[in-house]
């Protein structure tokens, strides 16, 4: 191993230090940075909020992400450098915290679900939706759309017809009336020979959730076949639980005004949730892995 080796191996390491610095510097200004900048509005709001859990968020939030360590690619080719290590605020609203969480959200559901035991099924996007709520009917109304969910799955056809699921909360938001729109979208998981003559109408179906929520109307509801179970059909499940763009607003008045309603409904529930045989998959993957 002569000088020559050495010179070359010194300049093919500074062309991958080179490329590694572009990468990440392009990462975190068109991805990172975004999220930070409204995280620290975030913080800003929650010390101006009048919560008195208030003050301690937004040092927490201020304190996300002070420093970002990053995964060397096992290939030089490629060029997905990701996050591998920060220091987390855990606040629900954070927006770094939300991007990360969503992304290992959808890692996670797309290993489960390439799976090769589910080619014997199939798969089935569900969307189920009420009526918008105010603001101080949030937290009971999100609770309410958990627990009807779990009660419609107890129930027949479905505890006959789906085989497993994944299930998520997400909650939107009016910008026009501010009211709030809590729904949930769903994977289910059925057996292969579903929709000859096993299968759930979706006027049936809506008539279900509404029985299931108690409700005076029929709520919307979607069911719509999965082609293809790859990375695009689960991300939709994979996505935020409440987008940033709808409660960060450019007035500080106005976002503090809005998490005052969103944090105490959201702090501490569980919005994603698993059954059947999709939760023995996640289980027997992430025991194996110690990932989870």
């Amino acid at each position: 191993f002569g000088a020559s080796d050495l010179d070359k191996s010194s300049t093919a390491a500074a062309e991958i230090d080179s490329m590694a610095t572009a990468l990440i510097s392009q990462l975190l200004r068109e991805q990172f940075e975004p999220k930070k900048r409204h995280n620290m509005h975030l913080a800003d709001a929650y010390q101006a909020s009048g919560m008195t859990n208030g003050p301690d968020k937004a040092v927490r939030l201020a304190t996300c992400a002070r420093w970002l360590e990053f995964a060397l690619p096992p290939e030089a080719e490629d060029k997905r450098y990701k996050i591998t290590k920060t220091t987390s605020c855990h606040v629900r609203l954070c927006p770094v915290c939300q991007w990360r969480r969503s992304l290992n959200t959808y890692r996670n559901l797309a290993r489960v679900y390439s799976d090769p035991g589910l080619r014997a099924y199939k798969h089935i996007f569900v969307t189920l939706t009420q009526k918008n709520v105010p603001g101080e009917l949030l937290a009971q109304e999100v609770k309410r759309i958990s627990d009807a969910y779990a009660a419609m799955m107890r129930r027949k056809p479905f505890k006959d017809l789906v085989k497993g699921y994944t299930r998520t909360i997400e909650v939107t938001r009016n910008l026009k009336t501010g009211e709030f729109h809590p729904h949930i979208h769903a994977i289910w998981t059925v057996e292969k020979n579903y929709g000859h003559k096993k299968y759930i109408t979706q006027a049936a179906l809506c008539q279900e959730w509404a029985r299931a929520l108690g409700a005076d109307y029929i709520p919307v509801c979607d069911m719509r076949s999965i082609t293809k179970l790859d990375g695009k059909s689960v991300a939709e499940v994979a996505k935020y639980s409440v987008k940033p763009s709808d409660y960060i607003s450019d007035r500080l008045e106005q976002t503090a005004e809005i998490i005052r309603v969103l944090d105490p409904a959201l702090d501490g529930k569980r919005f994603v949730s698993f059954g059947g045989i999709i939760r023995e998959i996640k289980q027997n993957l992430f025991q194996a892995s110690n990932l989870e």
